[in-house]
Parts: structure tokens; sequence; C-alpha cells
């Protein structure tokens, strides 16, 4: 599975500083913090960690995935017979750990830890060791969804998306396909994984169409993972999808009361599912927070699937129409204000906000502009 390049180098570094830190005694890192490594349900987090293992082989990869926390001793200890005894415990697990941390100083991946509430004793006995741990035995890194909290001293780093530079390089598309590819999935490596570089864009959009492929999945399991009941959250998302942005309209179409609605739409907010945008009259407008999530809820969602497999002709073509006349070049310009506010320095003489609202789709004599900006010390607008 693909990860984005800089997951590597977000551990490399903050493990660097960890240890150099540690040694000349810096406040940067303590010796009983650890790193919390957060992005969404297919960000490649654990693809990731799985190939900085290869890299550099005394780094350890541990997955609460489908276990519960009690009986995680045993399987992890099982995992490197080489490295454990038999585990029962937690504390003996650890005082393994930090044994073999004293020899190899390496880099320990916990992935999904924040998934269920029932690890107490897990994170009283890592803290134990770390809050000892002189000799700098190893440095924790935890594999997060944004909304999940460890209660642990520690610092954050973000997996942003594959962009769409990346995607160019990996694939070796047109820029036109780059785009697209970019539209419908957000850069979210799990997504990409499942492009055939030897088959055309539509090609791969036909064959991701379908119930079970990964395009089709992961929106469902996104929305289990978060909730246990997620049908009513489910609705919401579809109205949202489909441009009912107010809680009013939204209460219209899921026959929930408003309250209600706001309880939903926080906790959707909250998982990352939707945004909330802040109107000047202070009604706030919701929006599907991925180009992915939009396309999904406004037309897999509440389609049928012809022989209960493919999605129709029709549900193709709407799909297309919508992702290249109306995401694809708000896609496109949205990418392109976001390197000029990463790059404007070395190219102009002020600073400017390219997102500021009022500055954006401004007509000047008839003529409509993505921006437009009036620099200092001079009267003529820059337009974009």
């Amino acid at each position: 599975m693909l990860y984005p390049k800089a997951f590597t180098d977000t551990i490399k570094r903050a493990y660097t500083k960890y240890t150099g830190s540690f040694r000349a005694k810096r406040i940067d890192y303590h010796h009983d913090e650890g790193l919390y490594v957060k992005g969404n349900p297919g960000a490649g987090k654990t693809a990731g960690a799985l190939a900085y293992c290869d890299l550099y082989p005394n780094t350890l990869y541990f997955s609460f995935k489908h276990l519960d926390a009690s009986f995680a001793p045993r399987v992890f200890a099982s995992h490197y017979p080489d490295i454990f005894r038999p585990c029962e415990t937690w504390e003996d697990f650890f005082d393994q750990l930090y044994d073999y941390g004293i020899k190899r100083h390496g880099v320990i991946f916990f992935d999904d830890a924040g998934a269920r509430n029932d690890k107490d004793e897990f994170i009283l006995q890592l803290q134990r060791i770390l809050e000892n741990n002189k000799k700098y035995s190893f440095f924790v890194v935890f594999l997060l969804k944004p909304w999940e909290h460890m209660p642990m001293c520690g610092k954050e780093a973000f997996i942003e998306p594959i962009s769409p530079a990346e995607l160019r390089r990996i694939f070796k598309l047109k820029d036109e396909d780059t785009f697209r590819l970019y539209t419908i999935t957000g850069g979210n490596p799990y997504l990409l994984s499942a492009y055939d570089v030897h088959l055309s864009f539509e090609e791969n959009l036909r064959n991701w169409l379908c119930l079970d492929s990964a395009y089709y999945r992961l929106a469902q399991e996104w929305l289990a993972y978060c909730f246990r009941s997620p049908e009513s959250y489910n609705t919401l998302m579809y109205g949202v999808a489909t441009g009912r942005s107010r809680v009013s309209e939204l209460s219209e179409l899921s026959g929930f009361p408003n309250n209600k609605v706001d309880k939903y739409l926080k906790a959707l907010e909250a998982h990352g599912l939707i945004v909330r945008e802040k109107e000047a009259c202070s009604f706030a407008r919701y929006k599907p927070a991925t180009n992915y999530l939009l396309l999904w809820f406004r037309f897999l969602f509440a389609a049928k699937a012809a022989d209960d497999v493919s999605f129709s002709e029709r549900t193709f073509s709407a799909f297309m129409d919508y992702c290249d006349n109306v995401l694809l070049p708000a896609t496109f310009r949205q990418t392109v204000l976001k390197w000029l506010d990463q790059h404007q320095l070395h190219y102009l003489r002020t600073q400017i906000d390219v997102q500021k609202p009022f500055k954006q789709d401004v007509v000047v004599n008839g003529t409509r502009f993505d921006y437009v900006s009036r620099p200092m010390n001079t009267r003529a607008d820059t337009s974009f």
C-alpha cells in the first residue's frame, strides 16, 4: 500500500530530535514523551510504519487491531520470539522491551492504541518505563485517528495526503488525469493503492464503482469505525453531500429534531467527516470534509448496483460529469492557491492572505479572477 513520502521523514526527524535533545538535556523532547502520528482512515499510517520497520531493523511494530488489551501482551510477545519470553502482563512486557531497547535504541510503533478505552494498565506500565527511561531505551510512536487521544505527554504530527505532484511522479499520469485522480481520492493512499496504471482513468473508475472495491468500502468502514449505529449519521451525510447545508434543512430531510441533528453534526465534525463554514450572518453551513466523501454520499450511497455488483452507466456518467465540471476546477484552484500561499515570499515582495474569501472570485472591470490582491506601495491590483 502507498503511504505519503513525508511519513518516514517525520519519524526520522522526531527520533533524531528526541535522542539528540535527551543527550543534550534540552527541552524539545523529554524522555517520558512520545510522538502521536495522526491521519484519517486510509492515510497510510500503518503502511508507513511497516515500511519504516523494513528500513530500520531495530524498529518494532505492534497493533491493537481486533485485540483485547489484556490479551495483547501475549500476542505482541509472540510476534518477536527472539526478543520476548512469553508474557502474561504489561509489566512483564515492558520490562523485557526496556531491556531490548537499551541494547538497540529503536523506534516502537503502537497502532490502533486509541480505538478502545481498555488500556489503563498498558498506559500505566508504559509511563512507568518512560519515566525511568534514563538510557533512552526506545522512542514510542502512536498511530492514531485525528479524533483519538492518549493520556500521555507527546508531540503531534499530522499525515498530509499524497500531493498531485507526488501522484504524477508515482503513476506517470497526464496532468489532467493526475488532478482527476486527486479530485476523486483526495490523495488518500488507501484508495490510490487500488489504482491500476495499466488501465485508463475511466477504466479504473468503472472498476471502483462497484460494491466490492476499496473505493466503495472505505466510507462504510470509516462510519462504522466511528459510530456503533452509523445509519442515522449516513442520512445526514447524504443530506450534506446533496446540498442541504443547514440544520433546518437536514432536520426536514431526516425527520430528526433540530437539537438531535445539531448533536449528530458535531459528532460527524469531530470525526473528520464534515466541516463547518461560518457565514457573515452567523449561520453555519456544513459540507463533506473531502471530495471523496462528497462523491460517495452524493452518487453511491443511495444508488442501486446492477446485479448487486456494479453501479449503472447512469451513475458513472453523473459521477464523471460532476467530478470534471464542478469538483475538478475547484480542486485545481485550491491547489494553486495553497501553492501560492506556501511559496509567495519567494516571488512577491509582500505577504498576502490567499484564503480570504472576499479576495477570491473578484470581478475587475468585468473580468473574474480567482484571486485579487492589492500589494503595498502601489495602487495597481495583482490578479491571478
